[in-house]
């Protein structure tokens, strides 16, 4: 029949004929041979079965040799595809395994739970599938994607706190450098929001001190007038203070104090010589002194100054350490005891949560808890990484009625969730 290999039985029956004409002289065997190679089974270098059915019709037709040859291709064949096959199995496994772990990779880097609970699922599937587990990639996935975010708050917090150091030294030195309230009003209304209360202190200051230089100047107008002095003070404990520096630092205070000092002495000297009309203060003595008192008060001024910017920078440096110390406990591993006992806790108050969202919940409460100690009210937005979901209400209400808590006990079970 066309299109079958018949090559089977006719080796049988060419088996008998050789048989029969096996006895016969030279040339009889010679004419057999042609006629049963005419009947051989096409061969397909490539197919084990083609080589093993070479294999059988040359033992049948008595070539063992050439039958042990086939026999060895088939063999070695047969083990190449074996081999390959296998080759191919783990390119499709350690693909697959790839894929998974992408998706995973993405789904952490979202920071969506529903994403990540749904690619850490087809991590596991993939995983059983081909024996073995893919949960330590998926942690070392995790703890990139932390470090990561924790590497960019504080980063972030970082440049932040230089940007508004740079902004206020800016503030200080525009403000110390005007002569005129009115240049002064310019620089506060186009002095940026995050240093405005900076410039709010550094602008008082600077409209005290031309006020202050603008009244003397009415005052001084007649060279004859006695000199006033350069700016109140007081006597506090028997020492000249001078009150606008009473919160700096006491080397500082004592330096100006003393320039004080020294300052109103010799304006008294003056105002000495000046008093009952005995003498007129020359100009050039009243200049030299006027410069004095104004340098001084820009000295005060500028220490002022520099005391809130250091204020204001260690308060950026605490906000900055409170933001590492967050994003560090954002991160914290807890014992798998601790997730179990958060996640009991949480399922008898009403939450259904898994491990993984256990374990966040506990990092969120330390988080929370150091933002609270931190003064800060309100945890800020990218510090809120997990909120519990909606409870469920009837698992709650079954939990309560097999630990027989009564009506009170259940306020106080929702009470202590909170």
């Amino acid at each position: 029949m066309a299109g079958q290999d018949v090559s089977a039985n006719l080796g049988g029956m060419l088996s008998q004929i050789g048989g029969t004409l096996g006895g016969m002289s030279g040339a009889g065997a010679g004419l057999m041979r042609p006629i049963m190679t005419s009947f051989r089974p096409q061969l397909y270098p490539n197919s084990v079965e083609s080589l093993q059915r070479q294999a059988a019709f040359q033992g049948r037709l008595g070539d063992t040799e050439q039958a042990r040859m086939y026999t060895g291709q088939a063999l070695a064949l047969e083990e190449r595809n074996r081999a390959e096959a296998e080759k191919q199995r783990k390119l499709k496994e350690g693909q697959e395994r790839v894929k998974a772990l992408n998706a995973f990779r993405a789904a952490v880097a979202s920071g969506d739970l529903q994403e990540i609970a749904v690619a850490r699922a087809e991590l596991e599937a993939v995983g059983q599938a081909q024996g073995t587990s893919l949960l330590p990639q998926a942690s070392a996935i995790e703890s990139n994607e932390r470090q990561r975010k924790t590497a960019a708050a504080t980063e972030a917090a970082a440049a932040e706190a230089l940007r508004i150091g740079n902004l206020e030294a800016g503030m200080t030195a525009a403000f110390n450098a005007v002569d005129s309230i009115e240049q002064a009003d310019v620089i506060l209304k186009n002095a940026p929001a995050i240093v405005s209360e900076h410039a709010a202190k550094a602008h008082k200051e600077v409209v005290g001190r031309i006020t202050a230089q603008q009244e003397r100047v009415e005052k001084e107008r007649d060279l004859s007038e006695v000199l006033p002095p350069s700016f109140e003070t007081a006597m506090v404990e028997d020492k000249l203070v001078i009150p606008s520096i009473a919160n700096l630092d006491e080397a500082v205070r004592n330096q100006l104090n003393s320039m004080a000092e020294r300052l109103v002495a010799d304006i008294d000297e003056a105002n000495a010589e000046a008093r009952d009309g005995k003498a007129i203060i020359p100009r050039a003595k009243r200049e030299a002194l006027r410069r004095r008192r104004d340098d001084l008060e820009k000295q005060v001024s500028k220490a002022v100054l520099d005391q809130a910017t250091n204020e204001s920078k260690a308060k950026r440096k605490e906000k900055a350490d409170l933001f590492a110390a967050a994003s560090n406990a954002s991160i914290e591993n807890y014992s798998n005891q601790d997730v179990k006992e958060a996640q009991t806790d949480l399922q008898k108050q009403g939450y259904t949560v898994s491990l993984y969202e256990a374990e966040k919940f506990l990092q969120q409460e330390a988080v929370n808890r150091l933002f609270k100690q931190g003064g800060v009210a309100v945890v800020p937005e990218e510090f809120t990484f997990f909120t519990l979901p909606q409870k469920n209400e009837g698992v709650l209400a079954g939990i309560k009625s097999f630990f027989g808590f009564g009506e009170e006990e259940v306020i106080d079970l929702d009470a202590q969730g909170q």
